[in-house]
């Protein structure tokens, strides 16, 4: 079945992100998540046209089938690509799912409130350019050496993100024993790209976080572009999650008081 070339995009990406995972079945795509399987038929004016939902079981009841077959038929935006935003609201509801109560055989998650100590990780969009995508992950409530390692670590053990070609990082957080800011970054092989994520860091004057963007390269080479991805990125987590510049409040307010 011919598709749009919207969804010949998306089907590299999502290839790139979930690996052996995803498949692309003619118009029809698969995404394994957990203990189940999201299936998304492509109509040939996909996105324009709403793609056709539906989630197999491969180990959770029929309730709870039904109600991440809900969630997935939620997320859908027509118009837009979607099958990722999709793919990602399911795994999130089975993640919680599994904390409220064991599903069929599935084991309980591993990283609980106590192994995070306070520490909560949220997912960025992602942005595709040339085939490439970028997502950034942002950790907060980071406070210590042992927070940071199970943050990272719990990224970086997630099928997707280990498959990433790079998975650049930088961390800032207040030592509270020794009353100095830890910070450090790491390029894992994009030269010069962690360093771009703790200057926004610094610019924000956050502490007690990590952010991770990682890239999956798409086989185009991106240039100075792909620098720019990360700071965008970067930029993006933070404002979302109530992060402002060093100034901009009192910018806003003296604008206000012009006005």
């Amino acid at each position: 079945m011919r598709v749009s070339h919207e969804a010949e995009e998306e089907a590299a990406a999502l290839a790139a992100i979930f690996g052996s995972e995803f498949r692309d079945a003619g118009g029809t795509f698969e995404v394994d998540i957990g203990s189940v399987t999201l299936v998304a038929g492509l109509p040939a004016t996909y996105p324009v046209e709403r793609p056709r939902i539906s989630v197999r079981s491969r180990g959770v009841s029929e309730r709870v089938r039904r109600e991440l077959t809900d969630v997935a038929e939620a997320a859908v935006r027509v118009g837009d690509v979607c099958i990722f935003d999709v793919a990602e609201a399911v795994r999130a509801r089975l993640d919680d799912a599994a904390q409220e109560a064991p599903l069929a055989s599935t084991p309980p998650a591993r990283h609980s409130a106590d192994l995070s100590r306070g520490a909560t990780v949220v997912d960025g969009e992602p942005l595709v350019d040339r085939r490439s995508t970028f997502q950034a992950f942002l950790a907060m409530g980071v406070t210590s050496e042992s927070q940071l390692e199970w943050a990272l670590g719990s990224l970086l053990e997630r099928s997707k993100i280990k498959r990433a070609t790079h998975n650049v990082r930088a961390f800032r957080f207040l030592d509270d024993r020794k009353n100095v800011i830890r910070a450090d970054n790491d390029d894992d092989g994009e030269d010069g790209a962690g360093a771009k994520i703790a200057h926004l860091l610094e610019i924000f004057a956050v502490t007690d976080v990590l952010v991770v963007v990682s890239r999956w390269y798409g086989g185009v080479k991106l240039g100075p572009d792909r620098f720019k991805h990360v700071a965008k990125l970067t930029q993006r987590i933070l404002e979302d999650n109530g992060y402002r510049r060093r100034g901009a409040e009192a910018a806003a307010t003296n604008s206000k008081r012009r006005s």
